[in-house]
């Protein structure tokens, strides 16, 4: 009997050491799975892989901030991230609205562990901004990112420098939240001026001249504030639009140094006929060379040049001067 009992305690003792390597294995793979996971980004945020996220903008016909709802998609937090992100740096869906983020800027972000902070690195693009426009800037993106529940802190780099603020003591404050970037209104000085935008006649045979008086944010382009008067079209009854509606201007900006204004459209940005073709391009050329640092204009489509293969009428590869032939 006493021989039994001892087989039976061995096979007894073997099993529960089986068991119990068999529960080691299991916890050392669930351990592995969330390290892995919270390598990777962190658990998945919602089970259909989609979340709001409000985005901030500053308004700059108002001077104060708003918010943008947005919804990104994602199976883990690393991916809601730079979803979010890649939203804001796209910019708000009104014209009027800025982040303050200069157009050829790069940003980059990571979350750290185990913290789930966030750290951005953005390139050294933004030194071109002034202290307030960086401020905002900075301000703006650091409430975008934290809208996702996952992200308290976030630490911003430009280049290699670090970005601080400094609180009320003077106190240099490198992690920043909502509780320290405070979003404020932007002191902005606007100015009410003037400008000339042409439009086509109702007979379709000249270009007229409209006066159009707008409050101007410096910061602004003043070219963009023309285009888009194009755009909308003209406000007395008696002219025509000369751009076709459905057509959206991707950029706008002149080079101080030749006085080239490129401006970049869209794919729809095209005419029927030579003669409507002509109307369109020359009542963009002529509003343009109404200012003063405005001598010719060189038109893209998608940052592309413009040639017959396009599906243009004429070739617009060199910049163009303005015609007043058709003004009346």
């Amino acid at each position: 009997m006493s021989a039994n009992n001892s087989r039976f305690k061995l096979k007894r003792k073997h099993g529960i050491n089986i068991i119990a390597v068999i529960l080691l294995c299991a916890i050392v793979s669930i351990t592995a799975i969330f390290v892995i996971r919270a390598l990777w980004g962190g658990n998945t945020y919602t089970p259909d892989g989609v979340v709001d996220v409000e985005l901030h903008f500053f308004d700059t016909t108002t001077n104060v901030p708003i918010v943008e709802l947005r919804r990104v998609s994602g199976n883990n937090n690393l991916q809601f991230l730079n979803a979010t992100l890649s939203e804001w740096i796209g910019g708000s869906v009104n014209l009027a609205n800025t982040h303050y983020l200069p157009e050829n800027a790069t940003i980059s972000a990571v979350i750290l562990l185990p913290s789930n902070n966030v750290r951005i690195t953005a390139s050294e693009e933004l030194n071109e901004l002034s202290p307030l426009q960086l401020n905002q800037c900075f301000t703006l993106l650091v409430w975008s990112i934290t809208s996702l529940e996952f992200v308290n802190d976030v630490e911003i780099n430009i280049g290699d420098v670090q970005f601080v603020i400094f609180d009320a003591e003077n106190t240099p404050i490198s992690l920043l939240n909502r509780g320290n970037m405070h979003l404020r209104p932007v002191t902005t000085p606007y100015e009410d001026i003037e400008v000339i935008a042409y439009f086509s006649d109702a007979m379709g045979m000249h270009l007229e001249a409209e006066t159009r008086r707008i409050r101007r944010n410096p910061n602004r382009p003043i070219e963009r504030y023309i285009i888009d008067i194009l755009l909308e079209g003209p406000e007395q009854e008696n002219l025509m639009r000369t751009i076709p509606q459905g057509v959206t201007l991707l950029n706008v900006e002149t080079n101080a140094d030749t006085g080239i204004a490129i401006v970049n459209f869209c794919l729809e940005f095209r005419a029927d006929s030579p003669l409507a073709e002509a109307f369109m391009v020359f009542a963009i050329v002529n509003s343009l060379t109404e200012l003063d640092h405005v001598n010719k204009v060189q038109f893209l489509i998608e940052n592309n040049l413009i040639t017959e293969e396009n599906g243009f009428h004429s070739s617009l590869t060199s910049p163009i001067e303005r015609d007043e032939s058709l003004i009346r």
